[in-house]
């Protein structure tokens, strides 16, 4: 056991080298149109099994598989995903969904409910080839596949929409309403795996009761608490002292009880964001917490996904048919099912493929599912890998795809679509 001052030191070391890496895979990326956020993914597989391939004493002396420090990695990791969740509560405007919510349910329905089927069968197959663990039954199986092949990338998804300039336009509104939909739902259902897979159905029970009462406290006390505490928290252009504190416990507080009630501790900090007060108080708070979560914080969650990986797990060819096959499966359930809802909505066949294209990603909340699958014992850890592939892959073509249907589809953009791009502070603001 290193003492204190050795396991700050190589930490120190270990951040230094994780945030090198997240901006050089970010500075390559974002040239291509990716958003940083994908940069930092990528670095976690740079950092993970290609380096242990490449350079497997470096890896191990940098990122030792025993010992404190990467249990380290992974707490920060986890605090950074809750902040930046509350980031983009801070920055979801609720306002432009009600012109299109009928469209949004529609199409949320088709999204969730087609990749839902069509996994539950490559989970049927998976299951009978001996990839989940002996302790996994054919029908947790199914559940849990189906969830990961349905569930949508809402955090990266709302940075892609920023940066494309979709804030205000159809494509944006739909696309995030439909991923938000997908999300709690997919959720819900990995709650249920969970509670089956440690044979306690009070696990389900309590992560439904749990949710339906933080969000009914949330809506009904914390809003109007909250109003009343931003008319004193903010002083003319700035913010009492306090206040940075004060919201942070409360945050951290509607974290732990949302992951204590079976939940997940994301879906606490996001509905906390999102039921803030607008105007300056947001925007100070969102001004304090955004550089810092994205920059430092939220990278280490992604390089701790990467480092789950093994190279032995990942060059094999086993491991990539199984890639091919289930990329292939997601791609063609949720991005074409996505296609063909929207287009059935009024969307043009040019924005309809956009809409596809950005509901394939999986990003972020794909990797904090398969995480907790792992640590619960429900994946292999070829299977884990399986699937992180897979969420890079969804999450890397989704902007290229967009730009390209935008360009090649021929007919004129309709009149949301092509609306000015403004509304800076309507999704997630840039870094």
């Amino acid at each position: 056991m290193p003492s204190s001052i050795a396991l700050a030191a190589h930490f120190f070391l270990q951040l230094a080298v994780v945030l090198l890496a997240c901006r050089a895979c970010g500075l390559l990326l974002v040239r291509l149109g990716q958003p940083q956020v994908v940069g930092d993914m990528v670095a976690g597989f740079v950092l993970g099994p290609i380096l242990a391939a490449l350079l497997p004493t470096v890896h191990s002396d940098l990122f030792p598989s025993s010992g404190p420090s990467t249990p380290i990695l992974y707490v920060l990791g986890q605090l950074g995903l809750v902040l930046y969740l509350f980031v983009v509560g801070l920055s979801f405007d609720t306002g432009i969904l009600r012109g299109h919510l009928r469209t949004s349910a529609t199409t949320g329905s088709v999204s969730l409910g087609v990749p839902l089927v069509a996994g539950a069968g490559l989970g049927l197959v998976l299951s009978d080839a001996g990839w989940f663990p002996d302790g996994v039954s054919t029908w947790q199986a199914i559940l849990f596949t189906g969830t990961a092949i349905a569930i949508s990338a809402f955090p990266v998804l709302a940075r892609m929409v920023f940066e494309q300039g979709l804030t205000r336009t159809r494509i944006g509104t739909i696309a995030l309403a439909c991923a938000a939909i997908d999300d709690v739902a997919a959720w819900i259902l990995f709650a249920t795996v969970l509670a089956t897979a440690r044979h306690d159905p009070l696990i389900a029970v309590l992560a439904l009761t749990g949710g339906v009462v933080y969000v009914v406290v949330v809506l009904v006390v914390g809003r109007p608490v909250l109003r009343r505490f931003a008319s004193w928290a903010v002083v003319g252009t700035g913010m009492r002292p306090a206040t940075l504190p004060i919201i942070v416990t409360v945050l951290l507080l509607c974290a732990w009880f949302t992951d204590v009630m079976g939940g997940y501790a994301v879906f606490g900090a996001f509905l906390l964001g999102a039921v803030m007060p607008r105007g300056q108080f947001a925007d100070r708070l969102r001004d304090r917490i955004e550089p810092v979560t994205t920059a430092v914080l939220l990278p280490m969650f992604f390089v701790y996904t990467g480092l789950q990986l093994r190279p032995q797990a990942i060059f094999t060819w086993t491991v990539l048919v199984a890639v091919v096959g289930v990329t292939a499966t997601a791609v063609a359930s949720k991005g074409l099912a996505c296609t063909l809802a929207s287009r059935h909505g009024g969307l043009s066949w040019r924005d309809s493929v956009s809409v596809g294209a950005l509901m394939n990603a999986r990003g972020l909340m794909e990797l904090v599912l398969i995480n907790a699958a792992l640590a619960a014992g429900l994946l292999t850890q070829q299977l884990y890998t399986v699937f992180a592939v897979m969420t890079v892959v969804t999450t890397v073509l989704a902007v290229p795809l967009h730009r390209l249907a935008q360009r090649a589809l021929a007919g004129a953009l309709n009149p949301a679509s092509s609306a000015p791009r403004r509304g800076i502070a309507s999704m997630v603001r840039r870094r």
